[in-house]
């Protein structure tokens, strides 16, 4: 995961994450699990339904949970790796899927401006 910020001069804040296949790979791999555990069939017992039959059922499910795990994996990266002080709500925008099987997306939030009273 690769991400850059951009802070303008009135302290809107973007985040620019560019997600890698592998990473994607790795979360979809998770989210595969994660829905499988869960899924009832007939035929089958709980949590032991074939990979590919909950592909195919819940391929958009899947694909939801994904780009989740995937923005909140780059939140708490560069949340963590950062010190923002934020003062409103951060919003995720433009989320879209590269050819390669990544993905890119932004962070936009307003932080606490930093400012020094001199003369005193």
């Amino acid at each position: 995961m690769e991400y850059s910020i951009n802070t303008e001069k009135n302290w809107n804040t973007t985040v620019s994450v560019t997600v890698t296949a592998e990473d994607v790979k790795a979360q979809y791999d998770n989210a595969v699990k994660k829905i499988q555990k869960d899924v009832k069939l007939e035929g089958f017992r709980k949590g032991k339904v074939p990979v590919q039959l909950v592909k195919k059922l819940y391929g958009d499910l899947i694909d939801s949970e994904v780009e989740d795990m995937c923005v909140e994996q780059a939140w708490r990266t560069v949340f963590e790796e950062n010190d923002f002080h934020v003062i409103n709500d951060p919003s995720i925008s433009n989320l879209n899927k590269t050819d390669g099987g990544g993905m890119t997306f932004e962070i936009k939030f307003d932080i606490l401006p930093e400012f020094t009273v001199d003369g005193f």
